[in-house]
C-alpha cells in the first residue's frame, strides 16, 4: 500500500475566484457524465463522505441495538447516562 499526498495553494498560481470557477466546471463535468444503467448519481471524490457527515449531523449515527446495549453496560460501569434507542 502506498499513499501520495499533494497540497497546493492555488492562489499562488491564479486568482482564487478563477480557481473556484474552474473547479466548478470540473465538478459539473464529472458529476454530469453519462451514467451507467442503474447508477443514480456520480459523486466527486470525498462527496459521499460529506453527504454522510451532513446526514449524521441531522439524524445521528446509526447503531444496531446490540451496540447500544454494549455501550450502556459500559456507561453503567462508569456511572454515565445511558444511550436511548431512537426509532
Amino acid at each position: 500500500m502506498g499513499h501520495f499526498l499533494v497540497v497546493i495553494k492555488p492562489d499562488l498560481f491564479m486568482d482564487l475566484g478563477e480557481f473556484r470557477e474552474r473547479m466548478g466546471v470540473l465538478y459539473d463535468r464529472v458529476v454530469g457524465c453519462e451514467k451507467m444503467k442503474g447508477v443514480e448519481r456520480i459523486y466527486f471524490p470525498g462527496e459521499i463522505e460529506q453527504v454522510t457527515h451532513d446526514e449524521r449531523l441531522k439524524t445521528g449515527i446509526p447503531f444496531v441495538e446490540a451496540e447500544i446495549e454494549a455501550l450502556n453496560r459500559e456507561a453503567e460501569l462508569v456511572g454515565s447516562k445511558e444511550l436511548e434507542i431512537m426509532s
